[in-house]
């Protein structure tokens, strides 16, 4: 099974991975590596704009003039949220929402690069059968069909951020 991108709020989607988006403060101590952690570029949910907008800057290693994102879109009730999407990052395309333009509320992390459902250490599906398999699994994250011809996966994981 192979990802086509990735994300950490955790949303995980496509059959072999489409995206893990990232919704909360992870625990330590994830068998399941970087991609489980719960920020992307120095970006964490809760984190305001200014400070989310630099450490995208500086850890993307972006260049002077390219301290905004490539693209913002409104959306949400009442178009408060406003999504900034940065292209073409060394690990790919980066989707950062900020709930009424105040905190970071989801983060979309689209991998440049395929990805395998086992190297990212996420089970198959949520049957007994994989918990029992006595392969280890990153056990935080439920499993979903996006689509009712059931062709691509979903896996996401919710947790409480620090600031609720």
């Amino acid at each position: 099974m192979k990802i086509k991108y990735f994300t950490c709020t955790l949303l995980a989607a496509a059959f072999g991975l489409g995206q893990l988006t990232a919704h909360a403060q992870l625990k330590d101590g994830s068998i399941g590596g970087k991609e489980h952690d719960m920020n992307v570029y120095g970006v964490k949910i809760g984190m305001d704009v200014s400070t989310a907008l630099e450490n995208v800057f500086v850890n993307a290693n972006r260049s002077p003039g390219q301290e905004r994102p490539d693209a913002k879109k409104n959306e949400g009730k009442d178009n408060k949220d406003v999504r900034a999407v940065y292209r073409s990052l060394p690990d790919g395309e980066l989707q950062i929402v900020f709930a009424e333009g105040k905190y970071v509320s989801e983060i979309v992390l689209r991998y440049a690069q395929v990805k395998r459902v086992a190297e990212l250490r996420l089970p198959n599906s949520s049957g007994i059968g994989e918990a029992t398999s006595g392969e280890r699994f990153d056990d935080r994250y439920t499993i979903g069909f996006v689509d009712n011809k059931k062709q691509e996966k979903l896996w996401w994981r919710d947790e409480k951020s620090e600031t609720g």
